[in-house]
């Protein structure tokens, strides 16, 4: 059997997110037979390998976990498998860039699983959700990060475009950079030393 880890770093508070746009890209993937047992687990069978994988968080961190298959003869992992791995590998990626590239595709977050999730006002320090647009309590308009879409609290470390000033949460902007090297507003490319 193979097991490999990928690591989606500073994303764990767009797990659910995450976990919909994954289970979308598995089921849209060229796999065979893609059951999603529960919330966080998959069981794939293509061609007699059973593979399977586990999304969970670690710290500020997403884990995608996966033990795909059996070895061929001597140990050698077979072309199967690799086509496996590789279908698993690009779902994780292409889900990891839905939520960073476009934040507004939310539509998998409801609005009630989204006010389970509170922030404080950077303003008056109320708590509030993260997907409101005015502070119920003070009524000014809050700050949203321009990679994930939803309100900067206070006390969350942020990030500046220097091309545009756009504001983000850091590890959102970070990972963006890490895949994009450039500002999702401006378009501008930005070096993460800078930011």
């Amino acid at each position: 059997m193979q097991e490999f880890e990928e690591v989606l770093l500073g994303l764990a508070d767009l797990y659910d997110i995450f976990l919909e746009a994954f289970d979308k890209r598995l089921q849209n993937s060229n796999l065979k037979k893609v059951t999603r047992m529960v919330e966080y687990e998959w069981h794939i069978s293509d061609s007699g390998s059973k593979n399977y994988i586990l999304v969970y968080q670690r710290g500020n961190d997403i884990v995608c976990w996966v033990k795909s298959g059996s070895s061929g003869l001597l140990g050698f992992i077979s072309p199967i498998e690799t086509k496996i791995e590789v279908a698993i590998r690009n779902a994780i990626t292409e889900a990891e860039t839905d939520i960073l590239i476009d934040g507004t595709k939310k539509s998998t977050l409801t609005v009630k699983e989204s006010k389970k999730i509170t922030i404080l006002c950077p303003t008056c320090g109320s708590s509030i959700s993260r997907d409101i647009n005015f502070c119920p309590n003070c009524g000014l308009e809050l700050e949203k990060c321009i990679i994930c879409n939803l309100v900067i609290g206070k006390d969350q470390q942020i990030s500046k475009c220097p091309g545009c000033g756009g504001l983000a949460h850091r590890t959102h902007f970070l990972e963006y950079l890490r895949i994009k090297n450039q500002c999702p507003i401006c378009g501008k490319w930005v070096k993460k030393e800078l930011v």
